[in-house]
């Protein structure tokens, strides 16, 4: 979780890079540096570095480094409120990397396409694809991608009917989903729970006036931003 600390490693990298004159490494740097970019909210210099690692591999667009790009460029189109671009490059991904092998990443392609759709109001199709997405993360044991699409599951219960599973025990599907997501956090060692995640569960409980737990939630999400800090 600490951004800053990984922008300037990845700027390191890069720099290195282009000292050399590498273009597998050069394109692999722009790409991290990117995402890194996007995560601090630096969005325009996200999308250029992003831009231009997928110009260093115009030679080269079958390669598994083009489809993470691709991917990256969809979660910035997400983050900036444009779902229709983003579906079209999570689409992209998708389709370039199933010739590479890599279920976990065509999960995470899906579950970009399932965001962008439910964001587009196609709930049907957006559900289909998280789905589908949750599967291959569980069946390769991802627990990180699994998270993921149980939040995905969160925000796709606000905008459609779902059908309740039968092991549903809180108070609706939404505030279940967020639970599940929050289980699986704990699982993980060492692995800090974002904090609008807790956020996301004290709100879903305020909502329905139990502020009790909404007030347990919001502490330590608290907790959670001061440890970061």
């Amino acid at each position: 979780g600490d951004l800053d600390a990984a922008l300037e490693w990845d700027e390191i990298a890069l720099a290195l890079a282009r000292q050399n004159n590498w273009p597998g490494s050069v394109a692999t740097a722009l790409l991290q540096t990117g995402n890194a970019l996007r995560l601090l909210h630096r969005y325009q210099d996200a999308r250029e570095k992003l831009v231009e690692s997928l110009a260093v591999q115009s030679k080269i667009p079958g390669s598994r480094t083009y489809a993470h790009t691709l991917s990256y460029l969809g979660d910035l189109a997400l983050d900036l409120g444009a779902p229709d671009d983003a579906l079209g490059f999570f689409q992209s991904a998708a389709e370039k990397i199933i010739e590479h092998n890599e279920p976990v990443f065509l999960s995470d392609c899906w579950r970009g396409q399932a965001i962008a759709l439910c964001r587009m109001g196609h709930a049907e199709e957006a559900h289909q694809k998280i789905k589908d997405a949750l599967k291959v993360a569980q069946e390769h044991h991802n627990l990180d991608e699994q998270i993921k699409c149980y939040r995905v599951l969160a925000e796709l219960s606000k905008k459609t009917q779902c059908t309740k599973p039968e092991e549903v025990t809180a108070p609706t599907l939404g505030l279940h989903y967020l639970l599940k997501a929050y289980e699986l956090c704990q699982t993980i060692k060492d692995f800090t729970v974002p904090a609008d995640l807790l956020d996301d569960i004290a709100n879903s409980y305020a909502d329905l006036d139990d502020f009790k737990n909404a007030f347990i939630y919001s502490k330590i999400s608290a907790k959670t931003k001061e440890s970061r800090r």
